[in-house]
């Protein structure tokens, strides 16, 4: 079995994260359930996550995912799934469209991840990003921890203090895509 990610957008488990080589024992049982339950990431098919290890909003008993988008990149498998409700397929923002988001000052100046990209590890951020950002909503804000860093950023100079972030300050929408900007803003002191 080829490693996997499984991207949640909405309910309980939004902007998360679920993969087949986590270290944690608890997330590789429930990546490992949700992968076979939804047949090894096949379009269309759902899981039930609970709510206890989500950490947004949702029901104490978890939401039901459906994938609504597969894709192999190298070696390993991206499964991005969306919150069903009302017994609807929640329509997925970054599904038919490319994410592109750019980032000005601070730490990532110049930094852009795109969803499309080949690079499994920067089409997650760029998706996920997009996400926590309410889907580039102007003003949104990513706040800042090393923990969120796009990887070789973490032994920068310039590391973000805890409440630093970047802000949206525009949004482009087309046919095909979505094009983000970021700009950084300093914690006040």
């Amino acid at each position: 079995m080829k490693p996997f990610i499984l991207e949640f957008i909405g309910g309980c488990w939004d902007g998360m994260n679920l993969c087949s080589h986590s270290p944690d024992p608890v997330e590789l049982k429930l990546a490992k359930t949700c992968y076979a339950e939804t047949g090894a990431g096949a379009v269309g098919k759902t899981t039930l996550v609970p709510a206890e290890y989500g950490t947004r909003r949702g029901s104490s008993r978890g939401n039901r995912y459906v994938v609504v988008h597969r894709m192999e990149t190298g070696g390993e498998v991206l499964v991005r799934l969306n919150v069903c409700s009302g017994g609807r397929v929640a329509e997925d923002p970054c599904h038919d469209k490319q994410v592109l988001l750019d980032f000005e000052g601070g730490v990532l100046h110049g930094l852009r991840l795109d969803s499309a990209s080949e690079e499994l590890k920067e089409a997650l951020l760029a998706t996920s990003y997009y996400c926590l950002t309410e889907q580039g909503t102007t003003g949104a804000a990513l706040v800042c921890g090393t923990h969120w860093l796009p990887q070789g950023a973490e032994g920068m100079q310039d590391t973000p203090a805890a409440g630093d972030a970047y802000v949206v300050v525009s949004r482009q929408e087309t046919d095909n895509e979505i094009a983000v900007r970021l700009q950084w803003r300093a914690m006040q002191e």
